[in-house]
């Protein structure tokens, strides 16, 4: 446990202690109370460092997600260039995107038969395969990097056996040049392996996360690829997670408004006291204004990207960067000011305003969105 969180809860507990009265205990035999216990599992979510709540709560995201499905070990193994920072994936040539960026998960090397073969001669056969032979895995290079239990960052150990019931993740090092990208057509679908920037996959996939990705580099003392903006943007939204939820597989709750956008109905954007007509016609004046200020912004959100960059990367502050606060201040007193200054009233036009930037009638504050949001976004989806 990290210093600073053992001492807000030995704090805590103190306090607990010093509260203690023996005279008011009842005689009446003494009852659990859930709804108190939630309460503390609050708290404590709210006192845990961002990062390792991100890396706790993505692990338990796999955990919650994958009980009991029978995944087969030749389905994840991983090639990855690490100084050019490359990892080696299927693409579909017959959808418009490409098939692993469609659903928040890709496809990575391996079909997998599990037919009882010792996990790692299975992952081979399968890679030689779908390879044709151009690549050998060597089991002393083959890494485990995690499972529904949390990260193993050991090497491989062949004689190690798996049930087919967890979600295994594997990482073989190899260069970029020893792998040239190659066509496999089956009965389905034609698909050609690539070389994908890791960023990019890290910021779209749902079971390999970049704060497991993080968490692995550091205990094989590899460099780990550098967040780009959908990552950095996926760390704020999780700290809308962090000061909300009761559990850690309730990711998502609040976050799910920044990282997996619905446009909403319109009949979810009218205020209770307007029409929809009315609604709509405010939220088009709003919408002006906000893109304006938006673009006023736009070097301040641009310093709080790069902040968060090198806190991400680098600073053990478990708090999030001045210039994220700074920016909900700012963006909140200029809307406010110009309801103010226009007579508008605020629940009119901040209700739609809200409603379209977040996709939920329930969700973050407006001016908490239009912080994280990157300022294409927040165009494309008052756009819409």
């Amino acid at each position: 446990m990290k210093p600073k969180i053992k001492a807000r809860l030995q704090k805590l507990m103190t306090n607990i202690v010093d509260d203690f009265d023996y005279d008011k205990l009842s005689k009446s035999p003494a009852r659990f109370n859930p709804e108190k216990l939630d309460w503390f599992n609050r708290e404590y979510i709210k006192m845990m460092d961002l990062k390792e709540f991100a890396l706790r709560a993505n692990q338990c995201r796999i955990n919650e997600k994958f009980p009991d499905k029978n995944l087969r070990v030749g389905d994840y193994a991983y090639f990855v260039d690490i100084p050019k920072q490359k990892i080696f994936m299927t693409r579909s040539t017959q959808n418009s995107k490409d098939r692993f960026f469609q659903d928040g998960s890709f496809y990575p090397i391996g079909g997998g038969r599990d037919d009882g073969e010792t996990g790692i001669k299975s992952l081979a056969r399968e890679v030689d395969e779908e390879l044709e032979s151009k690549v050998t895995i060597d089991p002393e290079k083959t890494i485990l990097i995690c499972s529904a239990s949390g990260i193993n960052p050991n090497i491989f150990n062949d004689k190690q056996r798996f049930d087919g019931k967890v979600m295994y993740f594997y990482f073989c090092p190899i260069f970029v040049e020893s792998l040239d990208p190659c066509r496999v057509v089956d009965s389905v679908d034609t698909d050609f392996y690539e070389w994908f920037d890791l960023s990019e996959v890290l910021s779209t996939n749902t079971h390999l996360t970049y704060p497991i990705w993080q968490q692995f580099c550091h205990e094989q003392g590899l460099d780990c690829v550098e967040p780009n903006d959908i990552i950095i943007q996926q760390y704020l939204a999780w700290s809308l997670d962090k000061n909300r939820i009761t559990v850690l597989s309730e990711l998502g709750l609040e976050s799910d408004c920044i990282l997996r956008y619905q446009k909403p109905d319109k009949e979810q954007l009218k205020w209770k006291k307007s029409t929809l007509g009315e609604s709509i016609s405010n939220l088009s004046e709003i919408r002006t204004v906000v893109l304006n200020l938006v673009e006023k912004n736009r070097e301040l959100q641009t310093k709080l990207y790069q902040e968060m960059k090198t806190w991400i990367t680098q600073t053990s502050n478990p708090n999030l960067p001045d210039q994220y606060n700074e920016l909900v201040s700012v963006y909140e007193n200029d809307i406010k000011k110009w309801l103010s200054d226009n007579q508008k009233d605020s629940g009119s036009y901040l209700w739609p305003l809200r409603v379209a930037l977040s996709g939920k009638a329930k969700s973050a504050s407006l001016f908490e969105l239009l912080s994280m949001l990157s300022p294409a976004e927040v165009e494309n989806r008052l756009t819409q």
